[in-house]
């Protein structure tokens, strides 16, 4: 079964997601398991739904002085299963380190919500050869003192940034030879097998080539699952 996880960002209204979730609860596929992860404030809207509640944030404090950031104590309290940690939008814009994103796992593990860590590398480091050193900086950032249990917990989405909101997607060869770079950084460490993912302008026009790839255990998706409709169409593409 494949994992599928829609990231709203900062998109949508309450009126828009009223309609959205409606449209969803009719859809079935047996063949995913899907995650909504909408913006923050509408957390609620999708509680007790027939498919899972992610958040796009966790605060690094299980509780006290953090103004504006939420804990995972109080995402468990609204049904949260999965919280997405590490993207390259918060690590870029936002300066979080691989430090903060440990600490983030960590407050998660905590109340049983499995973290969607997400790595990924530039097109310059890319260009220059640097994508093993790079993923293996994230990895061991955000797994520092955790037990190989814990590890085993978390669900990886390899997330190229060059393709993220680009309309570009790297081959099937080219995701392929990255997952494999992972698995070997992973093996050195800790010998765990654990869910990747593919994310980075996943839509209609490539989903059934990306389906090819053996060794995806689903899709982190962002543009392509505002628009209802059109998110339903690529959801029947998977799994087929």
């Amino acid at each position: 079964m494949k994992l599928v996880v829609a990231n709203h960002k900062m998109n949508l209204t309450k009126e828009t997601l009223v309609n959205y979730k409606e449209t969803l609860l009719t859809f079935t596929n047996p063949e995913i398991n899907l995650v909504v992860c909408p913006s923050l404030p509408y957390l609620d809207l999708f509680q007790n739904a027939n498919f899972a509640l992610g958040s796009q944030n966790v605060g690094m404090l299980e509780k006290g002085s953090l103004t504006g950031e939420v804990s995972a104590t109080q995402l468990k309290d609204l049904g949260v299963s999965y919280c997405i940690v590490g993207h390259s939008e918060r690590r870029t814009k936002l300066n979080e380190t691989d430090a903060m994103i440990n600490q983030k796992i960590k407050e998660l593990l905590k109340q049983d919500i499995t973290p969607i860590l997400c790595i990924g590398e530039t097109q310059d480091e890319r260009s220059s050869g640097e994508i093993t050193t790079v993923l293996e900086k994230e990895l061991l950032g955000a797994f520092k003192d955790l037990t190989s249990d814990e590890i085993s917990r978390v669900v990886l989405a390899y997330e190229p940034i060059w393709a993220i909101g680009t309309g570009i997607t790297p081959t099937n060869q080219e995701i392929e030879e990255t997952i494999s770079q992972i698995r070997n950084i992973l093996n050195k460490q800790v010998s765990l097998s654990l869910r990747i993912l593919y994310g980075g302008s996943v839509n209609l026009q490539n989903i059934t080539t990306l389906e090819q790839i053996k060794d995806l255990a689903g899709y982190l998706v962002g543009g392509s699952s505002l628009e209802i409709n059109s998110w339903i169409q690529l959801l029947e593409q998977i799994g087929r």
